[in-house]
């Protein structure tokens, strides 16, 4: 704050979230109402306003410093919506205003310290991008010296680090996060120190256990905060156009390639699908021309045994035999039927052929065929 008095009285100080920024800040104001700032000891009668930007931030710094400057907040909201860059006159006519509390004008009362935390609401919550210009051109100018006098206020940003480059695309804000005051993550020493030495500045101690305990709270709030960043896109900056324009070209390459994958996947099914019936019918075109060569056999054989009966009945009625076992056709039934009936049949070799004959015989002509067991047994050799 001190490096700030001169020239631009407009401090940002960015850190990651849960590392103490708020903390910070709040922990500078008693110091700053106790003793002031060195280059500036009467800086501890400085009226101080702490607010943070909400949706609408304009409406926020009027309602915040109106009471100040002792104007309405109406007239004040109106004026930074015509002419942001007049918020400094206000500002001025505020560090000069009288303190009500105070019977007297306080001496060297020329400031206002105004603290902004959690700025990056102005690009979480704030919608419009002219109100977010008029606020930042609002803030710029109650810090920037003007006319050979000193700026009417010390304006300090407390923002998120991640939101550092959104801050610098403000013209107002360039310079300043250039030179920021930069708040890292506390590391386990310095949080131990936070704890023990302010008990120790005042002669005490503080129980080693406790310690630990408070500690521990620490570390789970700082991995809570992280969690909740990433969970809550809100908490996210909002993304320029030309990230806009990467994201929807990403989501059309995606998506044609998906259209792809899909129409691949597709063509293989249709494929594997015609294989599958292109491969069900060579099979049921194989089991019909199998039958059928069945059949054709059959009827061939049967036609045989016909036309062999009255020439050699033995081996008509073994044709006949073999039609019908290769094929149940009419063809095999009739020539079975007929082997059957004709009385030169005594003996067939094996017992197959004459079982199904007398089978045949019995089902279809209704007679049995001879039972002789002679007729069913291999002639014996002649006795010499």
């Amino acid at each position: 704050m001190d490096r700030h008095l001169e020239n631009s009285g407009l401090l940002v100080v960015p850190g990651v979230s849960g590392a103490g920024k708020s903390s910070l800040c709040a922990g500078v104001l008693p110091r700053l109402r106790g003793a002031g700032l060195t280059p500036v000891p009467e800086a501890a009668s400085w009226p101080c306003l702490m607010l943070t930007p909400t949706r609408a931030p304009l409406d926020e710094l009027a309602v915040r410093i109106a009471p100040i400057a002792g104007v309405g907040a109406a007239a004040v909201r109106r004026d930074l919506a015509a002419d942001p860059a007049g918020f400094a006159l206000t500002v001025r006519h505020a560090a000069a205003a009288k303190d009500a509390d105070a019977p007297q004008p306080l001496q060297g009362r020329k400031r206002v310290l105004l603290i902004v935390d959690q700025f990056e609401q102005l690009f979480t919550q704030c919608e419009h991008e002219e109100e977010r210009r008029a606020f930042v051109a609002a803030l710029h100018s109650a810090a920037t010296a003007t006319g050979g006098q000193e700026p009417p206020a010390l304006v300090v940003l407390v923002v998120r680090a991640d939101f550092e480059a959104r801050c610098a695309e403000y013209p107002g804000l360039a310079a300043s996060v250039q030179h920021r005051y930069l708040v890292t993550a506390m590391t386990e020493r310095q949080l131990r120190m936070a704890v023990t030495a302010p008990v120790a500045q005042i002669g005490s101690s503080i129980d080693a256990d406790l310690v630990e305990v408070l500690l521990g709270e620490a570390r789970s709030r700082s991995r809570a905060a992280v969690g909740r960043i990433a969970a809550d896109p809100a908490c996210h900056p909002p993304l320029s156009q030309s990230e806009l324009a990467f994201i929807r070209a990403s989501g059309r390459a995606h998506r044609r390639r998906r259209r792809v994958r899909q129409s691949l996947v597709a063509t293989l099914c249709v494929l594997l699908l015609g294989v599958g019936a292109v491969a069900a019918w060579a099979v049921h075109a194989g089991q019909i021309a199998d039958h059928r060569r069945d059949i054709a056999i059959a009827d061939l054989l049967a036609a045989k045994s016909e036309a062999m009966g009255g020439t050699d009945p033995t081996v008509a009625a073994l044709e006949s035999v073999a039609a019908w076992r290769i094929g149940h056709t009419a063809e095999a039934r009739h020539a079975m039927l007929a082997a059957a009936a004709r009385p030169e049949i005594a003996v067939l070799p094996g017992p197959s052929g004459a079982e199904t004959i007398a089978r045949m015989g019995r089902c279809s002509c209704g007679t049995s065929p001879p039972t002789d067991r002679r007729a069913r047994q291999s002639p014996s050799p002649p006795r010499r």
